[in-house]
């Protein structure tokens, strides 16, 4: 019988070693974290004619009220925002930032960053009755709705009539978009050759997106040290407005015969330097 059991137990923890490797989770995200839907595919609606993709928001809503003006999203029903992830935390508005983009109801979509699985890790300890930092307070403030609105975001988000893909932080090379590690598309800023994956790490390896071949457009954020970054197959959107900068979105034109080719980026300056990078 102890045998048994000890077989029994030493099964299950082989499992979630397995588990726990194949989907590269942080020890602090426990896998209730996950998304449903991993990788989602859009499909665009005839009257749909622009697409705003819109870098790291990181709670800066006050900018991103004045970038959605700007580009002319409160005037027509053409056109969707796609965020490319971290659109809370460490800004000023977080709980605000939320709710703007909610009420744009089905014109809006946005990508998972690592602030969102933060979030949703500080929701589990909260709903265990856990204290919480101070600067995730705003998190108590959350409808079930909102919370679901966290739980329910992608890792990636394709459009195959552009052949996009947008996702936080990068894709290693070489990898079927089925196969991409959990903490690689939430933490990754290079791309390490020598062990064929991605590394947050600046100094590890190479820009990633200068080594992405294509041929799928990958439109990208997190990484505000680089600020914006145009590379052949990929375009990242991060230009540091947490710290002063900028909140950069980039417009296409989906009638355009060659939409990422001839797309606009509209930008707007920081109210202020809400943290330091």
């Amino acid at each position: 019988m102890l045998l048994t059991l000890l077989t029994f137990a030493i099964t299950r923890l082989k499992q979630f070693q397995f588990f726990n490797k194949i989907l590269h989770v942080e020890e602090s995200s426990s896998l209730c974290s996950l998304p449903p839907e991993w990788h989602v595919k859009l499909s665009l609606e005839k009257k749909i004619r622009k697409i705003l993709f819109v870098g790291d928001v990181h709670g800066c809503h006050d900018e991103l009220n004045e970038l959605l003006e700007k580009a002319g999203v409160y005037e027509s029903d053409d056109i969707i925002v796609i965020f490319v992830g971290d659109v809370c935390n460490k800004g000023p508005k977080s709980i605000e930032t939320v709710r703007l983009i909610r009420q744009l109801g089905s014109m809006a979509y946005s990508v998972r960053g690592n602030h969102e699985q933060a979030v949703l890790y500080r929701l589990k300890q909260f709903n265990q009755m856990a204290e919480l930092p101070k600067n995730y307070s705003w998190i108590t403030e959350l409808s079930p709705e909102e919370r679901l609105f966290f739980e329910r975001l992608p890792f990636t988000i394709s459009i195959p009539l552009l052949n996009v893909i947008v996702v936080h932080a990068g894709l290693v090379p070489g990898v079927k978009l089925l196969d991409q590690k959990p903490r690689s598309m939430i933490n990754m800023r290079n791309y390490v050759h020598e062990k064929l994956s991605g590394s947050k790490n600046i100094d590890d390896g190479l820009r990633w997106g200068s080594q992405w071949p294509g041929p799928q457009f990958v439109i990208f954020g997190h990484d505000a040290r680089r600020l914006l970054q145009k590379y052949r197959h990929a375009i990242g959107l991060d230009t540091g407005c947490l710290y002063g900068l900028k909140l950069t979105g980039y417009m296409l034109n989906v009638d355009d015969e060659n939409p990422l080719q001839n797309g606009k980026f509209i930008s707007v300056d920081a109210h202020s330097a809400y943290a330091r990078g």
